[in-house]
């Protein structure tokens, strides 16, 4: 199956993961996560400071990025 979303279990333990990455993460928006085949499409929306260099904070959101993967 193909875009149901994943169980409220799963979506739990996605914003743990991503509220302990990194200490700049002030706050987790959202978090989605649909099934795509026997895996998951992960969306995840993050609020950084607004003071924090755009090479950062691409650096935390790619990081991020691979540990999800």
């Amino acid at each position: 199956m193909v875009g149901q979303s994943a169980p409220p279990e799963v979506l739990q333990k996605l914003t743990y993961l991503v509220l302990r990455h990194d200490p700049q993460i002030k706050r987790v928006d959202t978090v989605r996560a649909y099934t795509f085949g026997a895996l998951y499409f992960v969306e995840v929306d993050i609020e950084l400071p607004e003071d924090l260099a755009l090479k950062e904070a691409h650096a935390i959101g790619e990081s991020l990025q691979i540990k999800i993967c």
